[in-house]
């Protein structure tokens, strides 16, 4: 049994002063950004996530010798945690010749996932470790605390991303690479981090496109337990987006693309599927870089994996910042159905980390930043943006790692998004909510005002706008008051998730916990 908590001072409606959106949030390190050097001198971060308390893990390694995965645990205001590892930092040993970490993921019970690849001598497989919630290891995961998969012998086996299904399993994702090529490479995990062989017959599967080359870098988990695949596919000398639908059961979803397959070639030799978000009408965005010159790429697919012709240019949009390189590495959905990608631009000679921000229809958001864009200068050096999440205040958060004065650090800025916390509606007429009793347990009723008639759309959503729930889809309402008596899956996972009502130019977003 669960209980959700609807925070009473959440639900104030209305439009506040505040700095434009896209301006770096002062109140997160120093002026908006933070560094950190969890070794001397070399280390990049690619993971990003919040804690149910908001504190902050980072994902990626730090070499001094051989690599090491490391995880990093912020404080609310963009500060070390003392509290975690040892001064805000931890590390595990494996591996012959180190190991590196990309992803990282909070369990229900505090527990922290964190997943890459180990080294040994000439081979690399998928890495995954456990760490208890203060940055110690889980000695009680797979008998020592990690585990590691291998796709053949000789392999090198990356994994970029990590996905918790409400059954507790967990799915790694990233690439496979052998002497012939390289496949999409995906293993699911029970909950003691042994293979879960009712996924494809030996809890691991692989999926080839194309003609040598594919590369995995993001994916996300359907309602329906279905997962999608987003990278890149190499056909002769260029590489094209890349998209792969499997079932629960690790077989191709036949029903997505072609056979559960779908490319996209954007017109260049380097287009690539970098990051990938789920919309709640189970279409999805995926962003990448495409173009001589590197331009952001983003593009929207139909749930059956068909390019969405009414977004963009036929389904496209590309973006440029300077005339020279931009990669877009990470995408996230706001509750008010507007865009976010990040990665970095280069300004001048050198990187810096970058954010555009979308309409609903691929325009670009001309109340962000400078027309929709904004960069962020660590200094004189090098700066890559990488992982991105949208917070439970609803503050825009991005990771990477920066270069200067001879190493290079862990890097985070925090940037304002003009999200009202806990209600979002940037139209009127409004709307207003309230859900009862506070506290509740399986079920509560919700409250709400239109002031208008409409087809609405309630979902429960996580933080980076993921459906996890559906009461009720373009629902005929008439204009007044109402109430909607709410049952919520008993398996839900404890942490915090927005309850968002919806219809085309209306929406208003609750925020809520959920305590097991």
């Amino acid at each position: 049994m669960y209980k959700l908590l609807c925070l009473p001072a959440l639900l104030a409606f209305g439009t506040t002063a505040m700095a434009q959106p896209g301006s770096l949030d002062a109140g997160f390190g120093t002026n908006g950004t933070a560094t950190f050097l969890p070794q001397p001198t070399l280390n990049k971060m690619y993971g990003i996530a919040e804690q149910s308390d908001h504190k902050i893990l980072l994902a990626g390694y730090g070499q001094a010798g051989p690599p090491l995965a490391m995880l990093t645990r912020l404080l609310p205001d963009g500060s070390l945690d003392p509290g975690f590892g040892v001064n805000g930092y931890a590390s595990t040993v494996v591996g012959l010749s180190g190991s590196v970490g990309y992803a990282v993921a909070v369990q229900p019970d505090g527990k922290i996932l964190l997943a890459g690849a180990i080294y040994n001598n000439a081979s690399e497989n998928f890495l995954l470790v456990r760490y208890l919630p203060d940055g110690k290891l889980d000695l009680g995961f797979s008998g020592d605390g990690f585990q590691t998969i291998s796709f053949g012998t000789n392999n090198d086996d990356v994994a970029r991303v990590i996905l918790l299904q409400p059954d507790g399993k967990m799915l790694l994702v990233g690439t496979a690479t052998n002497s012939v090529g390289s496949t999409f490479a995906l293993a699911r995990l029970k909950t003691d981090g042994s293979l879960d062989a009712t996924f494809s017959g030996d809890g691991k599967a692989t999926v080839s496109i194309g003609s040598f080359f594919t590369n995995a870098f993001a994916a996300v988990l359907q309602p329906d337990g279905k997962v999608v695949v987003a990278g890149t596919a190499k056909f002769g000398m260029s590489d094209d987006v890349a998209l792969a639908r499997l079932s629960s059961d690790g077989t191709l979803d036949a029903s997505f693309g072609n056979g559960g397959k779908t490319t996209t070639d954007l017109g260049s030799d380097i287009d690539s599927g970098n990051a990938l978000a789920l919309r709640p009408d189970g279409s999805m965005v995926v962003a990448g870089k495409t173009g001589s010159s590197r331009d952001f790429a983003l593009l929207r697919y139909q749930s059956n994996g068909t390019l969405d012709t009414g977004f963009g240019n036929q389904g496209i949009v590309t973006t440029d910042f300077f005339g020279s390189d931009d990669y877009a590495n990470a995408v996230l959905l706001q509750p008010d159905g507007k865009i976010v990608c990040g990665g970095y631009a280069y300004v001048g000679t050198l990187p810096d980390f970058a954010l555009a921000r979308y309409q609903s229809n691929g325009a670009l958001d001309a109340g962000f930043g400078s027309g929709g864009q904004v960069t962020t200068d660590f200094g004189n050096g090098y700066d890559y943006g990488f992982p991105m999440l949208l917070q439970a205040d609803g503050k825009l958060l991005m990771g990477g790692y920066s270069f200067s004065s001879g190493h290079t650090a862990f890097a985070t800025a925090r940037y304002l998004s003009g999200l009202n916390v806990g209600v979002v509606d940037f139209s009127a007429p409004a709307i207003s909510g309230l859900v009862a009793p506070n506290p509740v347990g399986a079920s509560a009723v919700f409250e709400f005002e239109t002031l208008q008639p409409g087809l609405f759309t309630l979902d429960l959503t996580d933080a980076q706008g993921r459906v996890l729930q559906t009461f009720f889809t373009e629902k005929e309402l008439a204009a007044g008051q109402q109430a909607e008596q709410l049952s919520f899956h008993s398996d839900l996972p404890g942490g915090w998730y927005l309850l968002r009502l919806s219809e085309p130019e209306r929406q208003l977003t609750v925020k809520v916990l959920v305590r097991q």
